[in-house]
């Protein structure tokens, strides 16, 4: 379900694409506008992108539709057990940029786990265009002034896998 005009623009343009992807408009006074939701018929998914995803974010769309239509996820099946297992409800709001290059693994990451679990909520949110609730957040909130808590993690060596080792020389200059 689509909101705002240029959300509904874009996806129609998405939906010509495919026969699977049908694009229906809401008005929903609750939510920010523009944006919109991703589902499968008679699967309770909560995944909402607020704002249209563009940039390395279009990437996070494209595969958040794919699971959405049942395209398998890489991820190993244990850890995807263990995200259909969560107990309790979850809901996550991540704001991101077109600038910041990790928001991507982020994003598709809690898309992933709103797919996987009904309990799971996950709204994808454009920090520019939602820029007064950035300013917000950063008013309300001062890292300097949060609590860090020590974990210490003992690896063991069975647990540690080497995909590649890389040996690099610089030629330098001596006196």
């Amino acid at each position: 379900t689509v909101s705002g005009d240029v959300g509904l623009r874009v996806h129609q343009d998405l939906a010509l694409l495919s026969d699977q992807i049908h694009v229906q408009e809401t008005h929903e006074a609750d939510e920010r506008t523009p944006s919109f939701t991703l589902g499968t018929p008679g699967q309770d998914i909560h995944l909402r992108f607020a704002g249209i995803p563009l940039g390395h974010e279009f990437t996070s769309l494209v595969l958040a539709l794919l699971q959405v239509g049942g395209h398998p996820s890489k991820l190993a099946q244990d850890v995807i057990e263990q995200v259909k297992g969560l107990d309790g409800d979850y809901v996550f709001e991540t704001y991101f940029s077109l600038s910041c290059q990790n928001c991507p693994d982020v994003v598709q990451a809690l898309n992933l786990m709103a797919v996987l679990n009904p309990r799971i909520r996950h709204v994808a949110i454009d920090g520019a265009l939602f820029q007064d609730e950035v300013e917000q957040l950063e008013d309300a909130y001062d890292p300097q002034l949060e609590p860090l808590e020590t974990l210490v993690v003992r690896p063991k060596s069975t647990d540690i896998l080497v995909h590649a080792v890389a040996l690099v020389w610089l030629p330098r200059r001596v006196g």
